[in-house]
């Protein structure tokens, strides 16, 4: 008698070409993908540092604003709308606007009375950030 043999199975070694490229699809997805998010992350860190240079000029300015009065003693008389009129031109922004209105609300040059209010905006490429204002007042 004689015995039966088991029978080989084949195995199969490695990946079969379609496995393969449904791995390259794969990977060539998602790739593609964090080129893409990559690209993003990079525009949103220059808005920010955009954002972070205007704010950074408008405060400067603000700050100036408040040295004058400081150094002035005849009620905020040497305030003007051009206190701001060195800066500017940095980063692709424009010189800060330095806008005066007094106690009625009206648009003045100079602030002349002993309360003043100084809104401060600057803008790049036909876009402004958000006004920095200071109420300005003799104590």
């Amino acid at each position: 008698m004689k015995h039966a043999r088991p029978h080989r199975v084949a195995v199969s070694r490695g990946f079969t070409l379609i496995e393969s490229i449904i791995v390259l699809v794969v990977l060539s997805v998602a790739a593609a993908a964090i080129v893409t998010m990559q690209g993003n992350i990079f525009k949103g860190q220059a808005d920010n540092k955009d954002i972070q240079v205007g704010a950074q000029l408008m405060q400067e300015c603000a700050e100036r604003v408040l040295a004058i009065r400081r150094q002035s003693n005849s009620a905020y008389a040497s305030v003007t709308t051009s206190a701001c009129s060195g800066l500017g031109n940095f980063g692709g922004f424009g010189v800060p606007v330095v806008t005066l209105r007094d106690d009625s609300n009206t648009s003045v040059t100079t602030c002349a009375s002993t309360t003043c209010t100084a809104t401060i905006t600057i803008g790049k490429g036909g876009s402004n950030l958000a006004p920095i204002t200071l109420r300005l007042a003799t104590y």
